[in-house]
């Protein structure tokens, strides 16, 4: 999945190679609890489910968000400050290839 971290006027650029949040989103997506899930995560098996971010990929391992990757330029505070929780972290947390923020 890909998406943006929050969302609603939202404002982020990009400069010397580190991802910078111009003006935060005003509504976070990643919610301590939801009326509806349209995605039957549990069901995947061995399937290996990413959500992508413009500051960080999370994975879902057993049935926990685990943050596994963070853009340059931000922290582990940078996302759990947006989220209404705080996923685990990967023991070799890495940072996004470079390259992505190169033009």
């Amino acid at each position: 999945f890909t998406a943006t971290l929050t969302c609603g006027n939202l404002v982020t650029k990009v400069e010397d190679g580190k991802l910078i949040i111009v003006q935060e989103g005003s509504i976070q997506k990643f919610k301590k609890k939801i009326d509806e899930i349209t995605f039957p995560s549990a069901s995947q098996g061995q399937r290996r489910v990413c959500f992508v971010t413009e500051r960080c990929v999370m994975e879902l391992r057993n049935q926990r968000l685990v943050l596994t990757e963070l853009a340059n330029g931000m922290s582990v505070d940078d996302v759990f400050n947006n989220m209404e929780f705080k996923p685990d972290v990967a023991e070799n947390l890495k940072t996004y290839d470079p390259r992505i923020f190169q033009r």
